[in-house]
């Protein structure tokens, strides 16, 4: 796996792309000439975006987004990590329109991928909008991310690519939402026209746990996003769907937003922060998001990869390896010098800090409980009303539902302090085919080639 910088050239525009090669039949790239840099997805022949931080306003109707800045004169990209077990890719750009005039003068964001192996992605998108002038006045919306496909080596009329689009999409089955327990709602092509809330025909989604979008080709593999029903991780505003946009009606729920449209012209879906006029996000405002393709798009599949990003494991440490410090780990039950700090979301790694120099790190990974799924919270109720303690409660929900399997599990390691590793799962030494590591920065990253679906230990050490 590599991050690189590299000249692409299609048809007559060439111009530096940073690419993600993780060998699988997709890559990751960004080129400064397609969108002011923006994410593509490239599944071969095809490219389909994440999209971007974008708004308008009543004076203005046209679109404030990097789409507009034709020369990247905003736009800046950045390696920051490059390696075999992960890269991070940063894309800073503006939100201007065509006379590259920025809305409210200083909006801003900068996206972040951290890229894995397995040809995944954490998205997390900053958004600094703007506070510097009036210029666009008061926002109409605020947009993070869409599905638009294109064909980089293609220019194709309308129709050509609604005849490319009917040929190469999976027609019976090309959109597609799921949650955690795996219910999908699917969409044929073409996809309801006029565009239309999801939560129009779907009021039921304002319960779902998680928002799992799938888009379907034939003979490729499919590219995902998943949007979390967390405000925490994906800030939101439930829509008032305003008659200035001639939208369907929403739910009016609580529930993140998404707009349905009808795929002719290559675009699927949109959602964000809000569709409703006046609403601004703070600054900043942080979204993070699962991206990626998969060659499995199953509802099944799918929702294991979101369930093991969006319910980590448990972490208990069980060794630190100072000698010295036997009283300390007697009376605390845990090291005084190395910590679990916890699950960062926004790099999908399980992550530990302290002083490393010479010490090995052993802990035991507990799968966590599926406390999302809706039966296993009425069996808490039930259970808790028994007197019935947590262990026992614990023991009877793996016994009926099991635990969250972990995918690909991710270890940072701070302040690691050596060029070296072994990694050792319930006492074996692994393959090197197993996992991927790689230092940066004085940080340990562990990519494990492997699910954990038990209580699994692992010990790390220098060599």
């Amino acid at each position: 796996m590599k991050a690189y910088w590299d000249v692409l050239t299609i048809g007559e525009d060439s111009g530096p792309a940073v690419i993600v090669d993780f060998g699988k039949k997709w890559r990751l790239l960004f080129w400064t000439k397609r969108w002011s840099g923006a994410s593509q997805w490239d599944l071969g022949d095809v490219w389909v975006t994440n999209e971007w931080l974008e708004t308008n306003s009543i004076e203005d109707r046209r679109w404030f987004e990097p789409m507009m800045d034709k020369e990247a004169k905003y736009s800046r990209l950045d390696i920051l990590e490059s390696g075999d077990a992960r890269a991070v890719i940063r894309w800073h750009y503006a939100c201007c329109n065509p006379e590259y005039k920025i809305f409210n003068g200083n909006t801003f964001a900068d996206e972040y991928y951290t890229v894995y192996p397995d040809g995944i992605a954490v998205r997390k998108l900053v958004a600094w909008p703007g506070n510097e002038s009036d210029f666009g006045g008061n926002p109409n919306f605020w947009e993070t991310g869409e599905f638009i496909l294109s064909l980089p080596k293609a220019d194709l009329s309308r129709k050509e690519m609604e005849k490319w689009l009917e040929e190469n999409l999976e027609t019976n089955r090309v959109f597609t939402f799921h949650n955690l327990e795996g219910e999908e709602i699917s969409y044929s092509w073409p996809m309801p026209s006029p565009r239309r809330a999801l939560c129009s025909d779907h009021p039921e989604i304002a319960d779902w746990d998680a928002y799992i979008m799938s888009l379907h080709l034939k003979d490729r593999p499919d590219p995902f996003v998943v949007v979390p029903h967390n405000k925490a991780l994906f800030p939101y505003r439930p829509s008032e769907w305003p008659p200035l946009f001639m939208h369907s009606p929403g739910c009016h729920k609580d529930h993140p937003q998404f707009l349905l449209w009808d795929g002719k012209t290559n675009l699927f879906c949109s959602y964000g922060f809000c569709y409703t006029p006046f609403e601004r996000p703070p600054r900043p405002t942080v979204w993070l998001m699962l991206a990626g393709a998969t060659e499995d798009s199953s509802s099944a599949h799918l929702a294991k990869l979101a369930s093991s990003w969006l319910n980590p494991a448990h972490i208990r440490i069980e060794d630190f390896g100072r000698q010295n410090d036997v009283a300390l780990k007697k009376r605390w039950g845990n090291p005084a010098n190395i910590l679990y700090i916890g699950f960062k979301y926004s790099e999908r790694a399980y992550t530990f800090n302290g002083e490393m120099t010479g010490k090995r790190l052993k802990f035991t990974m507990i799968p966590s409980l599926p406390y999302a799924k809706k039966p296993v919270q009425q069996m808490f109720r039930e259970m808790i009303s028994q007197g019935l303690t947590f262990k026992e409660i614990s023991e009877r929900v793996t016994e009926k539902f099991g635990r969250v399997e972990v995918v690909n599990p991710i270890f940072k390691i701070e302040n690691w302090c050596s060029n070296t590793v072994n990694v050792k799962v319930n006492g074996e030494s692994l393959n090197p085919d197993e996992y991927k590591w790689q230092t940066s920065q004085g940080n340990l990253i562990i990519w494990m080639n492997m699910n954990i679906k038990e209580d699994t230990t692992f010990e790390i050490t220098p060599q």
